[in-house]
């Protein structure tokens, strides 16, 4: 009776871990601009909606990105916060759209 009652935690305590590490993350396309002033700029991507978000990612990343202002991106994201700029995303995955 015990070890049901363990089991049954456990599986609640993982299940709860799936879906708090789930949330926050996913895709989302938009144009690449760089914000802000020297020397404090910033990669930022402007979704279709209007929503900007600021990007945070590696320095291969982030260069990829800067690389490529202007174009359509679509970006896969682990983490997403607000800020004073509109939303942060952590940035793991960038492909370029082809318009």
């Amino acid at each position: 009776m015990v070890e049901k009652n363990v089991i049954g935690k456990v599986l609640v305590l993982l299940l709860l871990f799936v879906v708090v590490s789930c949330a926050g993350s996913g895709k989302v396309a938009g144009n690449v601009y760089i914000a802000g002033n020297e020397p404090f700029t910033w990669v930022a991507l402007e979704a279709a909606d209007g929503t900007v978000y600021k990007i945070s990612a590696t320095k291969e990343l982030e260069q990829r990105l800067r690389s490529l202002q202007g174009k359509k991106v679509e970006v896969e994201y682990t983490k997403m916060t607000d800020v004073l700029e509109g939303k942060a995303i952590a940035v793991t995955v960038v492909k370029e759209v082809n318009k």
